[in-house]
């Protein structure tokens, strides 16, 4: 069945120099705005509360749960909201640049520690993380990426095993292409959280949406940088080979789909890069359609196809 979540990105970060106490202030306040958009799950960018102190105060942060984790869990109470909040974790005597999972019950429901952290990041003692995962949220599944983590194309391809329905990437930089190229090797929606410029992009690679304070809307419209967008997850990223028309020619089940109940189904495709990706409306479900005309999304052909030929 179509599974539409409303998802809000808040593009901005605690000003130079601003104390975390004020900051958690301004954010939410910001969230309470997200959440009058009926939001399934709020994002915020990098170490925003912290942003605008040096990396060494980070390693002050205390252990999960803390006074910043509950404040943010009441909120998701309340609202009846998930959240991904990045925030500062001491662990094991060890601290991560971690983003937090609050459930809509305000529980802590998953972390992520940065995988790759910077040089100035090693140089002020904050540990690596192991890793992609996969989140489970009530809507689906999630996967998260922190700031200089996008460098590294392979976390993209290890994500893409995971089999997420979204991507959520907390940054204190843009991103730019990089995005659109995980998004795509992904085969995922992508949620991109930066203060100047948060994104929303298809699993196509295209863009969806833009907004932040480098932006009119926010600079001299004075729009609360909040990016809302509404996503339907059941849909996925099939390749051309073999849905489309396989090596003799012979059209696949795509044609069959369209021939047959095109009112079931949202198509979007970019064939410059051979794929397509289809979307159940409401009363369909992807699963059974993919099912009945032989479909297969290209997560499971890439896996099929390198099966036994990557160590």
């Amino acid at each position: 069945m179509a599974r539409y979540i409303n998802a809000s990105v808040i593009a901005w970060s605690a000003a130079p120099g601003q104390d975390v106490a004020s900051a958690v202030e301004q954010a939410v306040a910001l969230a309470e705005q997200a959440a009058a958009f009926k939001s399934d799950l709020i994002v915020f960018p990098e170490m925003f509360l912290h942003a605008g102190l040096p990396m060494e105060k980070w390693v002050s942060a205390g252990p999960l749960p803390n006074a910043i984790s509950d404040r943010f869990a009441a909120l998701c109470r309340r609202h009846d909201t998930n959240m991904l909040l990045p925030i500062p974790v001491t662990d094991g005597g060890r601290t991560f640049n971690s983003s937090v999972a609050l459930d809509r019950k305000g529980r802590i429901v998953g972390r992520y520690d940065k995988t790759y952290i910077t040089l100035g990041e090693q140089d002020a003692d904050i540990a690596p993380g192991r890793g992609p995962a996969a989140l489970e949220l009530d809507f689906g599944r999630v996967g998260q990426i922190i700031c200089f983590d996008l460098n590294f194309p392979h976390m993209a391809e290890e994500m893409r095993a995971l089999d997420v329905d979204l991507v959520a990437f907390h940054s204190m930089f843009a991103g730019g292409q990089l995005l659109n190229g995980w998004a795509l090797t992904v085969g995922a929606y992508l949620l991109s959280a930066y203060q100047e410029d948060s994104r929303a992009i298809d699993m196509t690679g295209r863009e969806l949406a833009r907004l932040g304070l480098r932006y009119e809307s926010c600079r001299m419209w004075t729009l609360a940088p909040i990016l809302n967008i509404r996503l339907n997850l059941d849909r996925r990223l099939f390749h051309a080979d073999y849905n489309i028309a396989d090596f003799d020619g012979r059209n696949g089940g795509v044609h069959r789909l369209l021939a047959e109940c095109p009112d079931k189904v949202t198509m979007d495709h970019d064939l410059s890069v051979g794929v397509v990706a289809i979307g159940a409306v409401e009363g369909a479900s992807l699963k059974e359609l993919a099912a009945r005309y032989g479909l297969e999304t290209r997560n499971a052909y890439f896996a099929r196809a390198t099966k036994g030929l990557v160590t």
